[in-house]
């Protein structure tokens, strides 16, 4: 008898916007962003526990935030209000280290799109240098979070520098 494909979700947070993706094994359920969850510790939590029992995951993937990002101080604690509904909800969480595969995360988010074509409409256009960031990127990098999270579960890929 096959094991049961393990149900996960990955949550990205950034300046501005959370995004989840929510994945059985390699199949793509569903994927939402949230502004809200980004704008406060209390509103990360609040979202992320809505989020975690709707969709009732296995396992919940964040990104390991290591010393020298870029990351402010808001989006850390929103990253650990994540991580705290997880726990709250007795549910395993994972920290994944973001691996640069790509240029940039628009490659990036492009090579994602052709494996889960049903995102392709949330791709982003690059952006110039003076324009704000889509916040659309968000649900890519939240994939991003959940492709290398399978990739050291299940051995799949060979490891190369953190982003």
């Amino acid at each position: 008898m096959a094991a049961k494909p393990e149900r996960g979700v990955a949550l990205a947070a950034s300046s501005g916007k959370v995004g989840l993706v929510c994945l059985e094994g390699n199949e793509l359920l569903d994927w939402e962003i949230s502004i809200a969850a980004s704008q406060s510790v209390d509103g990360a939590f609040e979202q992320a526990t809505y989020w975690l029992r709707y969709y009732r995951p296995e396992v919940v993937i964040t990104e390991e935030i290591l010393e020298h990002s870029r990351k402010g101080d808001n989006t850390r604690a929103v990253v650990e209000a994540i991580r705290a509904a997880a726990d709250d909800l007795d549910i395993p969480w994972s920290e994944v280290v973001p691996v640069k595969r790509f240029n940039n995360k628009f490659e990036a988010a492009a090579e994602i799109a052709t494996e889960y074509p049903q995102l392709e409409p949330w791709l982003p256009e690059p952006r110039r240098r003076w324009e704000a960031e889509d916040r659309k990127i968000i649900l890519f990098e939240a994939m991003t979070l959940w492709l290398e999270y399978a990739r050291v579960r299940f051995n799949e890929g060979a490891d190369t520098e953190p982003a």
